[in-house]
């Protein structure tokens, strides 16, 4: 009697170590898990925009006719004139980047400017010009517009936007860090120096669509 009651209080003394044991795994493993559910991991968020449009700032003859309008990435309601060398129109705007991700610019901006126009004109004589292309882009005055007019106009005028802190034209390719501001100037002028462009009214009223995406 006596040998079985040893072995039921060792067993009893088994029991209550076991449940102890169990209470202090199972107590470790609310805090950690406590510490878990607690723990927030922030969103990433999209949020580029232009902003802050001023301008015009002009020289010579250099004149627009109506306010661009900003909206989300978008220039649309464009519409500056330049006539003779040192003539300039000039707009200051900002593309600002509120996300938390870095933004790229995806569009070539090059395409859709003036040798956008161009590509749709080359070809057009004076003889079969139902669109104004040999006044806006015959620059040699021959008559016909042909790749020595986009070479005239590669060379004289100036028909891009930049970025006003590095003067470093925009790009596709160009990174807008997250939580920046990059400022930028459009510009519509034909160089001092220019021979060809000297008494053409060039008008633009192109629309700029800026399409920007993750790095």
């Amino acid at each position: 009697m006596e040998k079985q009651r040893k072995i039921k209080s060792m067993t009893v003394i088994a029991l209550i170590v076991a449940v102890l044991g169990l209470t202090v795994a199972f107590a470790a493993l609310s805090t950690t898990l406590t510490i878990n559910g607690t723990a927030g991991v922030d969103a990433a968020s999209w949020d580029i925009h232009f902003a802050n449009l001023t301008g015009p700032d002009t020289t010579g003859t250099g004149a627009s006719s109506s306010e661009p309008i900003l909206d989300a990435t978008t220039i649309d309601n464009v519409n500056m004139s330049v006539t003779k060398p040192g003539d300039s129109v000039t707009y200051y705007f900002d593309i600002v980047n509120n996300g938390t991700i870095d933004a790229v610019l995806d569009t070539d901006l090059k395409s859709s400017l003036f040798y956008e126009g161009y590509s749709k004109c080359i070809g057009v004589t004076s003889d079969n010009d139902s669109n104004g292309c040999i006044n806006k882009y015959d620059f040699d005055n021959d008559s016909i517009i042909s790749s020595g007019d986009l070479s005239i106009m590669a060379s004289d005028l100036d028909y891009a936007i930049y970025d006003v802190d590095t003067d470093d034209m925009l790009s596709k390719g160009d990174v807008i860090e997250k939580g920046t501001t990059k400022h930028c100037k459009l510009v519509l002028a034909i160089k001092p120096e220019s021979s060809y462009i000297s008494s053409k009214t060039l008008t633009t009223t192109d629309r700029f669509d800026l399409v920007f995406v993750q790095e």
